[in-house]
Order: C-alpha cells, then sequence, then structure tokens
C-alpha cells in the first residue's frame, strides 16, 4: 500500500527529522520512500509492505511518528484517494 502525506504548509523542520520519527513509527511494516518540498509545503511517501496492515493501522503509526511535531492542521494521509487528517484541529 503506498501513502502520500501531504504538508500543505511550510514547516520549520528539516525533512529528514520527520522522514527518521517515520520511519521508527513504521519499523516492521513499511518505510518512508520519498519526500519534498516545495513552495506549497512539503511531502513523504511510504510504502506499507506488510500486506496485513490496513489503512487505519498504518495511519494510526503514521500520526505516532509525526506526534512531536507541530504540523499544521491542514496535512492529511492519502491512501488510494481518500483523505485522513494527520492533525486534530484546536
Amino acid at each position: 500500500m503506498n501513502i502520500f502525506i501531504y504538508v500543505r504548509e511550510r514547516i520549520p523542520y528539516a525533512l529528514d527529522e520527520i522522514e527518521d520519527a517515520l520511519g521508527a513509527s513504521l519499523e516492521g511494516i513499511g518505510d518512508v520512500t520519498g519526500s519534498g518540498t516545495g513552495v506549497a509545503g512539503s511531502n513523504f511517501d511510504i510504502e506499507i509492505e506488510d500486506e496485513s496492515v490496513d489503512p487505519a493501522t498504518a495511519i494510526a503509526r503514521i500520526r505516532e511518528g509525526l506526534r512531536p511535531f507541530d504540523l499544521p492542521p491542514s496535512s492529511v494521509a492519502v491512501v488510494n484517494g481518500t483523505e485522513f487528517r494527520l492533525v486534530s484541529p484546536d
């Protein structure tokens, strides 16, 4: 399963910091396969290699990895065309 994370605003973190945190939270089920940044924000590409993992479990692990970062509420993960919010709005 491929998951695409979109952070739709600029963030004050290095991409490798976030990649490392995501990699640790996904250990044993998947990996970060790419990332990028631009004027509109940043993105992270994730591949879940364990076919027994459902999207809800993968999203929960991603949210856990992203918890230390103050990401904007517009941040989402996209799985098979469906968006999942990564941050609860205040």
